[in-house]
């Protein structure tokens, strides 16, 4: 699987803030909601936070197969608490493309063995799935990051200094 993961797009990046683990945890509670219906739309995030952890997706109004899932863990610091943030797309969507990615390479390759060269217009097949994965999450990953600094208050100070990273 390590061979796909240049193509299967993700994010990881830390948050340090002076709050604690609990307030951390307390207002992202404030703005995600229990996934409880199909339909409801309630909130910018729905999923799940604990004191230690959280797991959520934007809310949307739309349907979008490379939404990030946003997972990560909550840690106590001296000064506060740190953020371990990850963004990954959904894992029917990360087997979508590895499957199509698959099938261009196989196809590529096949008619480079017949024709006896690998010819460019083949290689657009495997460009197109790499942008339109990395382009997709990359997109919707901004949008969700943004999001999140904005719900975490920044708190200037000595122990804050650099707090988003």
């Amino acid at each position: 699987m390590r061979l796909f993961r240049w193509l299967i797009p993700f994010r990881s990046y830390t948050i340090d803030t002076a709050f604690s683990p609990t307030e951390v945890a307390n207002e992202l509670r404030r703005y995600v909601a229990k996934p409880d219906g199909i339909f409801d739309q309630v909130g910018p995030w729905r999923g799940t936070v604990s004191e230690r952890g959280f797991r959520f997706r934007r809310t949307i109004g739309y349907r979008n197969s490379f939404l990030p899932l946003v997972s990560g863990t909550i840690a106590p610091t001296p000064f506060g608490s740190r953020l371990s943030v990850r963004m990954t797309m959904h894992w029917w969507a990360m087997i979508f493309i590895a499957s199509w990615l698959g099938m261009s390479l196989f196809i590529t390759v096949a008619a480079g063995v017949r024709s006896g060269s690998m010819v460019p217009h083949e290689l657009l097949m495997v460009g197109f799935v790499f942008v339109m994965a990395n382009g997709g999450f990359g997109y919707e990953a901004g949008k969700a990051e943004r999001l999140l600094e904005e719900l975490l208050p920044r708190h200037e100070g000595p122990a804050t200094r650099g707090a988003y990273r």
